[in-house]
């Protein structure tokens, strides 16, 4: 009985019902989880956003361990454990295709959101990891989700192509926050930039694999660390139609050709990028 539950619990997670309200959602979600007598519980909290006049709101979830969401649609993601989480996020990036085996020790993870990529480095032995994630509310929920992790630093910085202040456009929800102006944003506020050559001048890492999720702004990530890449072994870059409309994948190509890297594109516009020196 239990086996066929289970069976049922899990369709209905990957076919979510996101025809009831947000609130109805949450209730669908909480119930389903009884049915294999593993209930969770999620409960709404309303965060200020700094140099901001409105609030947000981000959900904790609390399974065996308590996890942050900035979204409730967002919190099926969840359910299975963050660690499920995390082996989604690698696999949607292909990151055992682009890496095939070879160890990484320290990774740059721009755009980190609330830590599901990172969380997947994590459970794949990687040591050492600088986490960038500029919308302050995925950023609460990035720093309570990875706090009990002393290997992995965690930035509030907008990585470009400027060191300064710069817009940034709040688009929390929807995850389409950005540099980039999207179709939909709720507010804009200033946020501290800086470009990766100048967070990591006179630190000496090889940096084994670096991510970039900009939405949109991919082109502005890689145009700001072209020092840094010549140290860079692996790229894999999100470059979907987040830059009014339009994938990235073409002038990230271009971009990292130039500096003496092997490309592969997708598809879907996730970029791999191999360099040829190292």
């Amino acid at each position: 009985m239990i086996s066929l539950i289970s069976k049922i619990r899990n369709y209905t997670l990957n076919k979510p019902a996101f025809f009831l309200s947000e609130k109805y959602y949450l209730l669908y979600l909480m119930f389903l989880s009884c049915l294999v007598l593993k209930p969770v519980k999620i409960k709404k909290h309303i965060l200020k956003v700094p140099n901001s006049l409105i609030h947000a709101e981000i959900y904790k979830v609390k399974k065996k361990t308590e996890l942050w969401v900035t979204d409730g649609y967002r919190v099926s993601r969840l359910l299975k454990g963050f660690n499920h989480a995390g082996k989604r996020s690698l696999d949607r990036y292909r990151l055992s295709e682009l890496v095939m085996g070879e160890k990484i020790t320290t990774a740059i993870d721009v755009g980190a959101n609330i830590g599901e990529f990172t969380i997947g480095l994590v459970n794949n032995g990687v040591s050492n990891i600088f986490c960038f994630e500029p919308d302050p509310v995925s950023f609460a929920c990035l720093y309570n989700n990875l706090k009990d992790f002393k290997n992995i630093e965690k930035f509030s910085h907008i990585i470009s192509d400027k060191n300064g202040t710069i817009d940034f456009y709040l688009s929390t929800k929807r995850a389409d926050s950005s540099i980039i102006k999207p179709d939909n944003f709720d507010s804009v506020i200033k946020v501290k930039s800086v470009t990766l050559d100048e967070f990591f001048f006179n630190k000496n890492y090889i940096i084994d694999l670096l991510k970039i999720e900009a939405e949109g702004a991919e082109p502005e990530v890689i145009a700001g660390c072209i020092k840094l890449i010549k140290r860079v072994k692996f790229i894999v870059v999100d470059a979907g139609p987040e830059r009014y409309g339009k994938k990235t994948n073409l002038k990230v190509k271009n971009i990292l050709e130039k500096n003496g890297f092997n490309i592969k594109i997708f598809n879907d516009g996730i970029v791999h990028a191999v360099n040829k020196s190292l």
